[in-house]
Order: C-alpha cells, then sequence, then structure tokens
C-alpha cells in the first residue's frame, strides 16, 4: 500500500512545518499543535500495519519474539542515535535539542523510554504500545470483539493511573485511542466488510477532498483565534475526525494510491522517522543561527527542510538500514544457535 508511506510521510512534514512555525519559521497558525495532529496520523498507521501484518499469525514463542525483534530493530538504534547525538551538539553548540539531560531523572527516563522530552515523547508511548499489543493479538486470534474491549478496558485504567499519579499528558494513556482505531481499521480492512474504494458512489471521494481543502481552518491555531478557546489535541473532535478521516481515506480509498504512488512519496514516506527525530536539532541550531527578519526567517525555514531531510537520508543509507540489517542477522544467528 505504497499511499501509506505516502501518508506517513506527509505526517512528518506536517511535524516539521508545525514546529518550524512554533520556532518562527512559518507563520503562527501553522504550529500550534497541528505537529501533533501528525503524531496522531503516525499512531493510526503504526496500529494498522502492525494488525495488518500479525493478524492471521499465531502469536507463539518464536513469532512473538520476532515481532519484538524487528520493533525493537525499526525504532530503537536510531533513537538512541538522536539522543547521543543531541547530547554531543548540547554540549559543544550550548544550544538544547530535546532538554533530555536537564537533569538525571529526565536523562533516566528518555534512556529508559519511561518518557521522552520534546518530540521524543512519541517514541515511548509508542513502545509502549508494541508491549500492549501483544494482549491485543492473542485476544484476536481467539475474540476480536474481546480484543477491542481489552485495549479500551487497559486505556481506561491507564488513564486513571497516569490521572492519579498526575503523569504527562504526552504519554500512551492519553493517546492510546489512535491506536486502537487504527487497529479497528485494519480488521474491518482484513474482512473487507468495507469497500471503499470500489464504490461507485462519489460521497468518500468527495469527504476526502474536502477534508483536504478544509485543513487549514482546521488547523488548532485558527479554531482557537475564531472560538476564543482550545483544546489538546488528544481530546479534540477536529483533529480526531481529521486524523481518523485522513488515514482511513488512504487505506480505503484509490485516489490516494492513484495520484501518490510514486517514487518521491516512497522516500518521502522512508525518511519519515528519520526526520521526526532530525528536524529539531536543525530547528535548534537554525533558531540560533537566524535573525528575527522574514527574509531570514523564510531561508532559515528552507535551510530547516534541506537539511532534515539530507540529513535523514544519510542517517538512513549509512546508519539505519545497516544496523536494522545487521541487528536482524545477528538476533537470526543465535536464534538458529540456540535451536
Amino acid at each position: 500500500m505504497p499511499q501509506l508511506d505516502a501518508l506517513r510521510g506527509i505526517a512528518a512534514l506536517v511535524v516539521v512545518v508545525s514546529h518550524s512555525a512554533n520556532a518562527g519559521f512559518l507563520p503562527a497558525f501553522l504550529g500550534a499543535g497541528f505537529g501533533q495532529m501528525g503524531v496522531g496520523l503516525f499512531y493510526v498507521l503504526s496500529a494498522f500495519l502492525l494488525t495488518t501484518i500479525y493478524i492471521h499469525k499465531e502469536p507463539n514463542g518464536p513469532v512473538v519474539r520476532d515481532y519484538l525483534v524487528r520493533r525493537v530493530c525499526r525504532v530503537l538504534p536510531l533513537f538512541y542515535a538522536a539522543l547521543f547525538a543531541s547530547l554531543i551538539l548540547e554540549a559543544t553548540t550550548g544550544v538544547v535539542i530535546f532538554g533530555a539531560f536537564d537533569s538525571p531523572e529526565v536523562t533516566l527516563k528518555n534512556v529508559l523510554l519511561i518518557h521522552g522530552t520534546s518530540v521524543l515523547w512519541s517514541i515511548p508511548a509508542e513502545i509502549h504500545f508494541y508491549l500492549l499489543f501483544i494482549v491485543f493479538w492473542v485476544l484476536m486470534r481467539k475474540d476480536v470483539k474481546l480484543a477491542f474491549l481489552a485495549l479500551v478496558f487497559l486505556q481506561t485504567l491507564l488513564l486513571a493511573a497516569a490521572v492519579t499519579l498526575d503523569f504527562s499528558v504526552y504519554s500512551l494513556p492519553y493517546w492510546m485511542h489512535f491506536f486502537t482505531f487504527g487497529c479497528f481499521l485494519a480488521v474491518v480492512f482484513d474482512k473487507k466488510t468495507s469497500s471503499l474504494g470500489t464504490l461507485s458512489a462519489p460521497l468518500p471521494r468527495v469527504f476526502f477532498f474536502l477534508l483536504i481543502a478544509a485543513t487549514p481552518i482546521l488547523l488548532p491555531a485558527v479554531r482557537s483565534n475564531i472560538l476564543g478557546f482550545g483544546m489538546p489535541i488528544f481530546l479534540d473532535p477536529i483533529a480526531l475526525i481529521w486524523v481518523g478521516g485522513l488515514s482511513t481515506a488512504f487505506i480505503f480509498l484509490t485516489i490516494p494510491k492513484h495520484y501518490l504512488d510514486n517514487s518521491f512519496f516512497r522516500v518521502l514516506g522512508e525518511l519519515s522517522f528519520g526526520v521526526y527525530l532530525i528536524h529539531m536539532a536543525v530547528i535548534s541550531l537554525a533558531s540560533a543561527s537566524f535573525s528575527g527578519n522574514v527574509a531570514s526567517k523564510n531561508f532559515g525555514f528552507l535551510v530547516i527542510i534541506v537539511l532534515s531531510y539530507s540529513l535523514a537520508a544519510i542517517a538512513n543509507r549509512y546508519f539505519e538500514r545497516p544496523v536494522q540489517d545487521w541487528l536482524l542477522k545477528s538476533m537470526s544467528v543465535r536464534e538458529k544457535r540456540s535451536a
């Protein structure tokens, strides 16, 4: 499904645009929560793809082990590389990147994936869902309804604990419904109870184009200025509709595939994780380098885009993929030896 690679790339670009706006390199209305809508798209896609891949696989020991190894190899090498690189940059330039080393407690939470600072917050939340997904996976093989009830129950339980312990809202309990929705889309897609992609009725296509066209007025900052108040993105009904509608359209409609099935968007999707982890360092350094006039800020945003994607491409080719391949091969060899 190449259109999902495109959507992942678009989600990363949304985050970069939002954080650039927050830093003053773009108009302010493009920031203030728009990036979190991009994270919501990441979460829906992540859960959809996991469920699609494992829905028909028996969750026995070797398969679950393979699942965990692949998740670790996919996420953690680049995460820890970005964390280490930020330490070096902060020590040499004095520019704070993630704020991950503000105190021993904060550093420990980042390193142990308990809670991440700045954009790193989304990584522990995703890792925590990877573990809960095993419960959903086991139950799904027995009873799909029971599996979804378990997800809802777990989120309710975790949310109650998070509120009681005053845990950060940038954690899994507050965002787990995005993952649950992604799992739901995967089950519907697998059962083929929906065939939106082949419907002759124009309504789904009209909804898709309206959603895209309405995005500028659906931005959190725009709505906040109009209404005089805002809501956290994980509770914001408009943001939820935007994330849910866009991800559903990209999965079930043929239109996104028709327009986005090309090498440009495939590369955009492949670099999305690297861009997500790298762009804050680029923005932080750019903020320290460019003055406040409009021309300089506009040029600064161009620099942010070029450097973020260039560095992500270099990291992908010379670090991310080689390390993933080496770890997967190493784990496979160890498994054969133990067998």
